[in-house]
């Protein structure tokens, strides 16, 4: 064997602190659809707001009678026009739920999970159900329709929705949207049914629920476009969506040409879709598919201060910022401080696998050079990568020192998932010229400006 192959990674960082702040939002609630067929022959609505039970115990709601403590429609709150009085809510996923002072059911610890009953006067063959909320989204494909042909009688299996509408804004610091599921009853003897949905995580905000019923169907839905960033704890970008030279709708007709906008927050760069569309441009044009679409803005942070809000919680870990905030810190104890968390594309709160963050050493195909591959955030302006190489491991070498040049470098045109890009390093010095005693390493040093 004529060499041996070693790898050391070396990085050098400067420190500083940052502060996080609390972001301020209310929930949009002129968005809540009016069905066509509001206030005609055989119509019942059902307004549930202001809440006043954050939890009911009912765990067999089939099976049960209905409990005492649940959520009605309020026949004496004046901007309550419900003619179905009856309508049951209950949240009883999680007993760590409470009442918020808006009026609606928040829980930090555990997901929220609803149920509702309701015993129409007639017999529905179209129900919808719109869901505002803050934080947490509902869980889009958790609804079902349960029902019964006879009061009491044998309970049907799970009925999916038929069409579904969302309306998301995330401009404002918490994600805050509006689900709406329908369901096609027609040619079903309906004469109770129950619908369970529940959030996607924790930390959901239930703001508001609108129970709309009629005899007949006319579809008020079609197909919903799911629009997402990658951002962490911190809005990063808004993404926003509407008819091509319209306005935004809760849902769309296949077919249909949708414009998907995305927009970039101080300190952020757009960087491209994935999803539905691969598209570079912030403003894209997709055509609505025979079903739901969905599409993520992938953005990346220009600055340690702008990746730190979004990445980096100080009240996690103890709650003591001086540990996990600043950016020598290693709140997860895998031996990469938030810095270089930062430079690599490593999650300061997870324990992600390093292999995806740290660097990796290779040979090229032919066994003559040395390559070394990183990954680097694409539009910092306060990072510089810089890849040595040594023999000896007393002198190192980099392009740029005046001499050389020593290595390559080939540069992803794309972006990960995460925003991130991937950088190819390979030595220009042949392995087949060094003697059988010598070596050849490659380090990488993130120099934080």
């Amino acid at each position: 064997m004529k060499f041996r192959l070693k790898f050391l990674q070396v990085f050098v960082v400067s420190i500083f602190s940052f502060s996080v702040a609390q972001a301020q939002t209310t929930f949009f609630d002129n968005t809540f659809i009016e069905p066509g067929f509001a206030g005609g022959t055989d119509t019942e609505f059902a307004d549930f707001y202001p809440t006043t039970y954050a939890y009911t115990e009912w765990d067999d709601p089939f099976n049960t009678p209905v409990p005492d403590d649940v959520n009605q429609p309020d026949p004496d709150d004046p901007n309550n026009f419900s003619d179905n009085l009856d309508a049951v809510l209950v949240q009883n996923g999680t007993s760590t739920a409470f009442k918020t002072s808006s009026g609606g059911i928040y829980s930090f610890a555990e997901s929220l999970r609803f149920t509702i009953y309701d015993d129409p006067g007639y017999n529905p063959g179209q129900v919808i159900l719109q869901v505002g909320s803050i934080g947490s989204l509902p869980d889009s494909e958790s609804a079902f329709l349960y029902y019964r042909e006879t009061p009491g009688g044998a309970i049907s299996e799970a009925i999916p929705y038929t069409n579904i509408g969302f309306l998301t804004d995330t401009g404002s610091g918490f994600t805050q949207g509006l689900m709406a599921w329908e369901w096609d009853l027609s040619g079903l003897n309906v004469a109770e049914y129950y619908i369970t949905f529940g959030a996607t995580g924790t930390s959901m905000s239930f703001q508001r629920a609108m129970l709309d019923t009629q005899a007949g169907f006319d579809a008020e839905l079609a197909n919903a476009v799911f629009l997402s960033t990658n951002g962490g704890f911190e809005n990063v970008g808004g993404v926003t969506h509407s008819l091509s030279g319209g306005n935004a709708q809760i849902s769309y007709d296949a077919g249909q040409s949708v414009e998907l906008q995305a927009t970039a927050n101080t300190d952020w760069t757009f960087l491209r879709w994935s999803g539905a569309t691969e598209s570079t441009s912030a403003t894209t044009t997709v055509t609505m598919p025979d079903g739901n679409l969905s599409a993520t803005a992938i953005f990346a942070p220009q600055n340690y201060a702008a990746w730190s809000e979004d990445a980096i919680r100080p009240g996690q870990f103890g709650g003591n910022p001086l540990v996990n905030g600043v950016s020598g810190a290693d709140p997860n104890f895998n031996g990469l401080i938030n810095v270089l968390e930062y430079a690599l594309g490593g999650s300061p709160e997870n324990n992600d696998d390093l292999s995806m963050v740290v660097p990796q050493s290779d040979i090229t195909a032919d066994g003559r050079f040395v390559t070394l591959s990183y990954r680097r955030q694409p539009v910092a302006t306060d990072l510089t990568y810089r890849v040595l190489v040594s023999s000896d491991l007393v002198t190192w070498n980099y392009n740029g020192d005046g001499g050389g040049p020593y290595y390559s470098e080939s540069i992803s045109t794309t972006y990960d998932e995460d925003g991130m890009q991937t950088v190819t390093v390979t030595d220009l010095t042949d392995l087949d010229t060094l003697s059988p005693s010598r070596i050849r390493l490659m380090r990488l040093e993130v120099i934080l400006n």
